[in-house]
């Protein structure tokens, strides 16, 4: 059985705790699953024709001309956003397995804080890198 529930103070909750299959199932299932489906929404998005997208200067970068140049780096570029997600994924489970390595299972708040803090400033970086990229036509 494994602990996958901690309160704030990163205690295990007594009632939330499941197989160990059961938890790498889900586990798995998040790190695979979500980011895979996120990759090919947004594929279709960029596949169908006229394909409503928002872009800064968006006349400019979505012109014939330009357009095929565009979608190739968005493409590329949202590749980047569910490895962000799944690393994210990877080190909450890692802390998870280092929870359940003591007893009682206690989750380290701090890397979980420091986890989160640091996927929010990847995230704000790569938007920021996305919008600076489209901001200003070249």
């Amino acid at each position: 059985m494994v602990a996958s529930h901690f309160s704030g103070g990163g205690l295990a909750s007594p009632r939330a705790v499941v197989p160990r299959a059961a938890y790498l199932a889900v586990m798995t299932g998040m790190a695979v699953v979500l980011p895979v489906l996120g990759g090919v929404q947004f594929s279709a998005v960029l596949r169908r024709p006229g394909a409503r997208i928002n872009l800064p200067n968006g006349e400019y970068w979505l012109a014939p001309a330009r357009q095929a140049e565009t979608f190739a780096f968005l493409r590329a570029w949202f590749t980047v956003l569910p490895m962000m997600v799944v690393l994210l994924l990877c080190d909450v489970h890692w802390l998870v397995v280092r929870a359940n390595a003591q007893s009682p299972a206690r989750m380290d708040t701090h890397a979980v804080g420091l986890a989160v803090v640091a996927f929010a400033a990847a995230l704000v970086v790569w938007l920021g890198a996305l919008f600076w990229r489209f901001g200003r036509p070249q």
